[in-house]
C-alpha cells in the first residue's frame, strides 16, 4: 500500500551542508516555509535537514525555533554543527523545545557541534529540552561547554529518569574544555591501582589545602592578621599545590580581559549534582519510572584520575538512586589509563567501585577541612570579640597577658600598705 500521498507524505532528507551562502536568510526562508506547511503540523516533514557549516547564526537558529515552536514534530533530525551559533541561537532553539510537548517518546536528534560560541548558557535550556523528553540524542561537541553546562546536564537525566517510556537516551559532549588538564602540565598515566602507591603524598597535600582553607576562613571573617599568620601543616610548594589543585578540580585563569576565573572540573560538578539528590523540587516525591540507559561521550575533554573518579561515584549514585544506567566514553584523555577506560564504561564494576571510593574518600577530607576552617574562623572572631571588649573595659590598646610591672619603691609601699592593713 502506497502511504506517500498529499495529505501523508515520506518525510524528506535534505542535505545543504558546506553552502555557506545560505547564511541566515536561506535558513530563515526555509523555517517560513516549514511554518506555512500542513503536512509538518502533524508529521516530521524532514527525517534528516543538514545545514552544517552553512554560516548559520543565532538569526537563523531563532527562526528554525519559531518553525519547532509551530510544529514540534518538524524535524527528525535536525544538523547545524559548525556554524556561528552562540548561546542565544541554541538557547532558542532549546526553549523552543522544552516549551513544546509530543505524545510519543523522545525521537529527535539535534547536533550542534563545533559552535565555538556555544558554552553553559545556551547548554542550560537544550537541557531543559532533554529533560523534557524532546530530544533522544543530543550532540554538542567542540564547543565551549564547562562546569555549570555539565551540572545541568545531569539535572536534566535525573528528571528524564522519571518520565515514563522513555529507555535511552545518547549525549555526547566530547572535545568540550570539561577537565582542567588542559592548563596543567603534561602528566605521564598512572592506572588505577597505581594510584594507590600516592597515598602518602596526597595525604601531605590535604594537610597542606586544610591549612589553607582555614586561612582563606579566617580571612572571610576579617581576620586577616591572625590568617597571616597562621602556619599550615605541610610544605607549600609549586608542585604540591598542582597537585591540590587536581584533587580538587579547581583552577584559576586568565580570561581574555586579564580578570582571573576560577575553573572549575565538569566532571566533578556532573557528580556533585548527581549525589545531590533529586531531581528538582518538583519532582521531590517522584521515583524513576523505569531503567534509563545513558550514553554519555566525554573524549578528548581533558579529563585527568580525579575527574574519572568522580564520574565512577556518579555512575553508582545514577543507578541506585535514580535507575540510571549511565555508561560514559573517556577515550581519548590522554592520563586515563584503559583500566579507567572500561570501567567507566560499564565492563569493570570492580574497578568502577575503588574508583567511586577514592572520590567519596577526597570529598569526605575537602568537608572536614572546610568544617575545620569554619570553626576555626568561629574561635578566632570570638577571641576578637573578647579583645575588643577587653579594650573597650580598660580604655586604650590592650594584649591578653600584659602585666604591669612596678619599679622597688612601689613594691615596698605596697607592702607598708599590707602590714598596716594586717595590724
Amino acid at each position: 500500500m502506497n502511504t506517500n500521498t498529499p495529505q501523508n507524505p515520506q518525510p524528506l532528507s535534505l542535505s545543504l551542508c558546506g553552502n555557506s551562502d545560505i547564511a541566515d536568510a536561506g535558513v530563515a526562508a526555509l523555517a517560513a516555509a516549514v511554518r506555512g506547511s500542513k503536512a509538518a503540523a502533524t508529521s516530521a516533514l524532514f527525517r534528516e535537514l543538514d545545514l552544517s557549516a552553512c554560516g548559520v547564526g543565532d538569526a537563523g537558529a531563532e527562526a528554525l525555533a519559531l518553525a519547532l515552536e509551530s510544529h514540534p514534530a518538524c524535524f527528525d533530525r535536525l544538523v547545524l554543527s559548525h556554524n556561528k551559533i552562540s548561546d542565544d541561537g541554541a538557547g532558542s532553539i532549546g526553549n523552543a523545545l522544552a516549551e513544546t510537548t509530543l505524545k510519543k517518546s523522545p525521537s529527535m536528534i539535534l547536533e550542534i557541534d563545533g559552535n565555538k560560541h556555544l558554552g553553559d548558557l545556551g547548554v542550560k535550556l537544550l537541557a531543559e529540552a532533554l529533560g523534557r523528553g524532546r530530544i533522544y540524542k543530543l550532540s554538542v561537541r567542540s564547543c565551549n561547554i564547562e562546569s555549570d553546562g555539565m551540572k545541568d546536564i545531569a539535572v536534566a537525566l535525573k528528571k528524564l529518569a522519571l518520565i515514563e517510556g522513555v529507555d535511552e537516551v545518547h549525549i555526547d559532549l566530547s572535545g568540550n574544555p570539561i577537565g582542567t588538564l588542559r592548563k596543567k602540565k603534561k602528566e605521564k598515566k598512572y592506572s588505577a591501582s597505581a594510584l594507590k602507591s600516592k597515598a602518602t603524598e596526597t595525604t601531605a597535600s590535604y594537610l597542606n589545602f586544610i591549612g589553607k582553607k582555614i586561612q582563606s576562613g579566617l580571612k572571610d571573617v576579617g581576620l586577616d592578621n591572625v590568617a597571616n599568620n597562621f602556619i599550615p601543616s605541610g610544605e607549600s610548594d609549586d608542585d604540591e599545590e598542582e597537585r591540590m589543585d587536581l584533587e580538587n578540580g579547581d583552577y584559576s585563569a586568565k580570561t581574555k580581559s586579564g580578570d582571573a576565573k576560577i575553573i572549575r572540573c565538569g566532571a566533578k560538578a556532573f557528580a556533585d549534582e548527581m549525589l545531590s539528590g533529586n531531581g528538582g523540587e518538583e519532582t521531590e516525591s517522584e521515583s524513576p519510572k523505569g531503567s534509563l540507559i545513558c550514553y554519555l561521550g566525554l573524549r578528548r575533554s581533558f579529563l585527568d584520575q580525579s575527574a574519572g573518579d568522580a564520574l565512577a561515584a556518579a555512575i553508582q549514585h545514577a543507578k541506585t538512586s535514580f535507575g540510571i544506567d549511565l555508561r560514559v566514553d573517556v577515550e581519548l584523555n590522554d592520563v586515563l589509563e584503559n583500566d579507567m577506560l572500561e570501567a567507566l564504561s560499564g565492563k569493570d564494576p570492580d574497578a568502577l567501585e575503588d574508583m567511586a571510593d577514592r572520590h567519596l574518600e577526597a570529598m569526605e577530607v575537602i568537608r572536614m577541612a572546610e568544617q575545620r576552617a569554619a570553626e576555626a574562623a568561629r574561635a578566632a572572631r570570638a577571641r576578637m570579640q573578647a579583645h575588643r571588649e577587653a579594650e573597650d573595659s580598660f580604655g586604650g590598646d590592650f594584649e591578653f597577658g600584659d602585666v604591669e610591672e612596678f619599679d622597688d619603691e612601689e613594691e615596698e609601699e605596697f607592702d607598708d600598705d599590707d602590714e598596716d592593713e594586717d595590724y
